[in-house]
């Protein structure tokens, strides 16, 4: 039985162990109707926040949770499904890797000099039958200028 007032602390930290502070975290639950619940967090001062035992049922049953943790400047982190056995104690975000575009002259190979490239990206749950949702990330990139 899973005590609905049980907290379970976790520490979102840089490769460093330095706290991530104002990271957005989202617990997505399959609830039993085969749709999802969304729970939305931040982290405090000190890379923290907490799952509920609330957070791991729904209607007082059981349910593994995806968690998915977001922060400027750092690479998303995903960790699940998961339920109150498996509850990580600290999720380690990784610095963004930097991608380098060249804009490279047909005519003769050479990297040409002044471009500017934008890219933005979307992210969206991709659910549907199976009862392990997936997260995903989708990008474009656009020469701005020349």
């Amino acid at each position: 039985y899973l005590e609905t007032n049980h907290a379970y602390p976790v520490t979102v930290e840089d490769p460093d162990g330095s706290p991530v502070a104002g990271a957005r975290v989202s617990l997505r639950t399959p609830t039993v109707d085969g749709h999802h619940k969304t729970v939305k967090r931040t982290t405090d001062e000190n890379g923290g926040f907490v799952i509920t035992g609330e957070d791991l049922s729904y209607g007082g049953v059981p349910v593994k949770v995806m968690l998915h943790v977001t922060a400027p400047g750092k690479t998303p982190a995903y960790a699940g499904p998961f339920d109150e056995t498996g509850v990580p104690e600290k999720i380690v975000l990784d610095p963004v890797k930097r991608d380098i575009f060249r804009t490279l002259d047909r005519e003769t190979g050479r990297p040409v000099a002044g471009v500017r490239y934008r890219m933005s990206c979307s992210s969206s749950w991709l659910s549907g039958a199976t009862s392990c949702p997936i997260f995903i990330y989708r990008c474009k990139v656009v020469m701005i200028r020349s």
